[in-house]
Parts: structure tokens; C-alpha cells; sequence
């Protein structure tokens, strides 16, 4: 064979130990890995079966088999996987023992959340709650009894991002504002009463045209016999779906930046909160005979003097709140005749009990006339007469507010019935507080 190997050419030669010294290194490799293998096994086995022989020889001289002192006998002494379990779970949103349970106006906490809470939305009924949350799931409690140990509800993962939900025109129907790529605003409908998990009904990607979605907010009802959505982007966008997905308008609100949005329980009014000092609101519109006419501008509510991060409709529907960068909250008498140029009437101008600087980015009419607002971590209870803040928690959440909104009906709580408000936050908790005292 070596004198078949001289008689090649340097080339061939060169090719020949080129070949030969890569299959010896992959043998090499090979044999090196087969003998740590045998290593690593004979090091699993040699402890376990001394560990082994140890335990049988204390059960000899000891006299005792109990499972109990056999489990103790073969735990190490140190930190326990669970106790590792419990470290790494601190900081992390939802994760960590809920110390809100001694506010006189706290009822319960969710659980179920693993990540932050960026949108919450009840439902017609006012029993049921949806949720949307950074892990990219909903979720749909079943809050007939808010007191009960263990609250029922159900869940569906999406492949893409989570932004904001709201309920269509029953209490199985949840909208969903999601975030694709790049976070551009997508919106689907899920059926939750479909088995054996929630289906989706409908879907439409980028409905804000690439942007990102801010806010979902819906009616279950309207004059045209259907429920209304309203979907606003971080831009200028607002636009009005159907229930059945069919975009019925789509407006700019020429604000700059859009800062939250609204929409009346009947299904009319459309407001939106921008960078510029005035609230507007729009009609969407139907004729006698219930057929859809459009989405028109209706009214502004003019009287800031900085950007307005919040607003919200009283349930008579007859007068709005605002709360602006300007330091002042302020509501409104929207029952006008409008279409005769008749513009909305301040009933009340009042400062925020906040630091300075500080300002309302959510707020929610509720009944009994309380307005709960909120600010950072800090959620406060308004008289809607005066303004003047009735009851408050400091640290409702521990990290900022993201959503809040009253339920339709009053519900059962550790005094009895009463109106119900939830909150959602980034760190990753939803909690439900009672209604204050009824205001004389």
C-alpha cells in the first residue's frame, strides 16, 4: 500500500493525507465522546448507589422504614428547588403576593396573568370580564360572584400580540386589538362559547395602515341593530367596525397624537382624547330604517389648555369628563342641540389632587356619580358634583394604571352588593375595588 502511495502524484498524495487525517480526527472525536459519556454515567451511578447502601444500613441499625425519614435522609441540606422557584418568581409581573387585600374597597385579585395588563373590558351583562395581556392571551373571568374562592374562566393564545379587547354583542363575543409586525394593529373577533377552546369569528391585519393600535372600546348595541366597535392608533387614525367586521368609517382626528378613545353604550358617540386641547366626538350615524349614514364630526369640547390624556361618557350619557395635561379635570353637558350649533357647556372646572406635574391617564364614570381616576400607581374616587376626591389608594398597583372601567351591573363583594370597578397594571395584576360609600 505505501508503494502504491509513492507512486502517486504530490497532488494526489497531498489529497490522500488530507482524507485520511480527517476521518482519524472524526474517529478521534467520536471515541472521546463515548468514553466522558461512560464517565458521566459512572459518576451518576457510584453516589446514588452509595447514597443507597448508606440509607439501608441506618434502616438496620435503626430499626426504622418510615418513607418520611427516607425522604430526609436523602435531602441535601440548602435551598430547596421550590424556594428557588419562589426567588425567581419575585419582580415578575403577577408573580408576587398580592398586598392590597387590607384596603377596605378591595375585593379580589385575578390570577392567571404573566405579564403586563394593557387592556380590560366587561361585558354587557356587567358579569363577565375580558383581558388582554403581554403574553399574548385573552381572558374571560366569570364574575357572577367576585367573592367565590375560585373564579372560573377561560383563555385563548394568539400567535401575535395582545393590545386591547373589548366585548361584541353578547357576553361570548370579545373583540381583540392586537399588535403584528412591527406592532401594526390587527383585529379579529373570538367566539368564547365555541368548543372546545374559543374560535376565531373574523380577522383584519393592519387595519391603522402599519401603526400600532392604542385602544379598543365597543357598544353592544346601536340604531342599526348591532353592536358598534371603535379602534384608535397612536397616530391620528380612528376608525368604526361593525360587529361582523365591516368598516363603517374612518375619520382623523388631526390630533397629532391620539392619547385614548371612547364610545357611548348606545352605540352613537365616538370621542377621542388627543395632543391638542379639545375633546372631539363623533356621530356615527344611521337613517329611520336603521341603515348606517356614516361618521361624522359632531362636537368639540373646548376649554384646555394642554393635551387631553382621558375622557369618558356619565351613564345618562348626557355629560363627559376630561382630564388634561393643563392640571384640570372638567366636565361637560354634551346634551345640546349640536346640529343647530349649539356647542357642550362646562358644568365644572376643577384642579387634580396630584402632585405638580402629575396628571389623570385614565378615567371611568361609574354609577352612584363617583369617577375613578387614575394616575401612576394611585387610583381615586371622585364626586362628579364637586370634584372633590372622596376616597383614594395610593398604591392600588405596583407599577403604573393601565386600564379601568366599571361594570354595568352591582355585584356581590365582602359587604354586600355593590357597583364594581376593575383595574389592570403593568405589573401584570387585575384587581376589582368596590364603589365608596352612596354619596348624600
Amino acid at each position: 500500500m505505501l508503494a502504491e502511495f509513492l507512486r502517486l502524484s504530490p497532488p494526489s498524495q497531498a489529497v490522500v493525507v488530507l482524507v485520511l487525517g480527517s476521518a482519524a480526527a472524526l474517529v478521534l472525536r467520536l471515541v472521546l465522546r463515548v468514553i466522558k459519556l461512560v464517565l458521566a454515567l459512572l459518576r451518576a451511578l457510584v453516589p446514588k448507589r452509595a447514597l443507597r447502601q448508606k440509607s439501608d444500613e441506618g434502616e438496620i441499625s435503626t430499626g426504622t422504614t418510615t418513607t418520611t425519614r427516607q425522604a430526609a435522609a436523602q435531602q441535601p441540606k440548602g435551598v430547596s428547588m421550590k424556594q428557588l422557584l419562589k426567588e425567581a418568581s419575585k419582580g415578575k409581573p403577577g408573580q408576587h403576593q398580592d398586598r392590597h387585600a387590607t384596603s377596605k374597597l378591595f375585593i379580589t385579585g385575578l390570577k392567571g396573568h404573566t405579564a403586563e395588563v394593557t387592556g380590560l373590558a366587561w361585558s354587557p351583562d356587567g358579569t363577565q370580564l375580558a383581558t388582554a395581556c403581554d403574553d399574548r392571551t385573552v381572558r374571560v373571568f366569570n364574575l357572577s360572584d367576585p367573592t367565590a374562592k375560585n373564579i372560573p374562566f377561560r383563555r385563548k393564545e394568539l400567535r401575535v400580540g395582545v393590545q386591547d379587547v373589548a366585548f361584541g354583542d353578547d357576553n361570548s363575543h370579545v373583540a381583540v386589538q392586537t399588535k403584528g409586525l412591527v406592532n401594526a394593529a390587527g383585529l379579529l373577533m373570538l367566539d368564547f362559547s365555541a368548543k372546545p377552546e374559543p374560535a376565531e369569528e373574523w380577522s383584519e391585519e393592519n387595519i391603522h395602515n402599519k401603526l400600532p393600535g392604542l385602544c379598543l372600546t365597543s357598544s353592544s348595541s346601536s340604531k342599526g341593530g348591532y353592536g358598534v366597535i371603535a379602534s384608535c392608533s397612536t397616530k391620528t387614525d380612528l376608525r368604526v367596525y361593525s360587529t361582523s367586521g365591516r368598516l363603517l368609517g374612518q375619520v382623523d382626528t388631526g390630533g397629532l397624537n391620539n392619547y385614548m378613545a371612547t364610545i357611548s353604550r348606545d352605540g352613537r358617540w365616538v370621542a377621542a382624547g388627543t395632543f391638542t386641547s379639545d375633546a372631539k366626538l363623533y356621530e356615527v350615524g344611521f337613517d329611520r330604517l336603521g341603515a348606517f349614514t356614516g361618521v361624522k364630526m359632531a362636537m368639540s369640547l373646548k376649554g384646555h389648555k394642554s393635551k387631553i390624556f382621558c375622557l369618558d361618557f356619565s351613564p345618562d350619557l348626557t355629560r363627559m369628563v376630561t382630564a388634561s395635561g393643563d392640571g384640570l379635570l372638567k366636565v361637560w353637558n354634551i346634551n345640546v342641540r349640536y346640529h343647530m350649533d349649539e356647542d357642550p357647556k362646562v358644568l365644572l372646572t376643577t384642579g387634580l389632587s396630584l402632585p405638580p406635574g402629575q396628571c389623570y391617564k385614565r378615567v371611568a364614570w361609574g354609577p352612584d356619580g363617583h369617577i375613578a381616576a387614575a394616575c401612576d400607581r394611585m387610583l381615586h374616587f371622585l364626586d362628579a358634583r364637586t370634584g372633590e376626591v372622596v376616597d383614594r389608594v395610593e398604591d392600588a398597583h405596583d407599577a403604573p394604571i393601565t386600564c379601568l372601567e366599571w361594570s354595568s351591573s352591582k355585584l356581590r363583594g365582602p359587604q354586600g352588593v355593590v357597583s364594581v370597578l376593575a383595574t389592570g397594571g403593568l405589573d401584570g395584576r387585575v384587581r376589582l375595588w368596590a364603589a365608596p360609600q352612596k354619596l348624600v
